[in-house]
């Protein structure tokens, strides 16, 4: 992510995970995992996710209405534990590049934080990995997965 070295870095304890498929920086910590997505402002004010349920009869009103990047982080927490044996969450977090953007809350309920809070952000995270779990998650190279697990694979797996 472009924006990562503008954010006044990643805090102390906290690292970017290569986890393959994702099309998404990744970071580890003792919070666990976040996945980002970078938003450059079009707007003075930034507000996207699903803030409604489909009303036009067209779509199957009990359908999942989580958002691609609440899909994303669920995608990451089970690559993750496929190929550590770690299970733990991932949460999603659009990272806003202008300090001056209004934020307005996400029907989706994914978090928007200015670059230049997120490291103040992920510090706060509750502690949700302990020492040997974060070792094991950080233990992630590309292609380290048995059998190249990736996103795309896991994905699969959870749709079929």
């Amino acid at each position: 992510m472009d924006h990562l070295a503008a954010t006044g870095g990643i805090p102390t304890g906290w690292e970017e995970l290569p986890v393959e498929g994702v099309g998404r920086p990744v970071l580890a910590g003792p919070g666990g995992l976040v996945v980002l997505a970078a938003r450059e402002p079009a707007s003075p004010s930034v507000e996207a996710g699903l803030s409604r349920p489909w009303r036009d009869g067209r779509h199957d009103q009990r359908r999942d209405r989580r958002s691609a990047l609440q899909l994303t982080a669920d995608l990451v927490g089970e690559v993750v534990e496929a190929t550590t044996g770690v299970r733990t969450t991932c949460a999603p977090v659009v990272v806003i590049a202008d300090d001056h953007t209004t934020l307005i809350p996400r029907g989706d309920d994914v978090p928007l934080v200015h670059h230049r809070r997120l490291a103040r952000w992920l510090e706060q995270r509750p502690v949700v990995l302990d020492a040997d779990q974060l070792a094991r998650v950080r233990s992630i190279r590309p292609g380290a997965a048995s059998g190249g697990t990736t996103a795309t694979d896991a994905s699969h797996a959870i749709a079929g």
